[in-house]
């Protein structure tokens, strides 16, 4: 999920105004920050998750769609 948090934000960063890239720079801290912990807790934890693991459907992770919304 970070990865598509970074993708989506980053796509605005070509067409936005100076407040809006620093606007986005800060919310990409957070998904750039948290990429390291969730690949080493995802490596960790992937054992237990595949053993227990069951048919899901989880859809469409992206928040893009999201994102374009709110940017307007």
């Amino acid at each position: 999920m970070d990865k598509n948090w970074i993708k989506c934000l980053s796509r605005g960063l070509p067409t936005a105004d100076l407040t809006g890239k620093i606007m986005l720079l800060v919310f990409m801290a957070y998904p750039l920050a948290d990429l390291p912990f969730s690949f080493a807790a995802d490596t960790l934890l992937y054992p237990i998750d595949k053993a227990n693991e069951k048919e899901e459907n989880l859809g469409d992770v992206s928040f893009c769609g999201i994102i374009d919304e709110a940017a307007g």
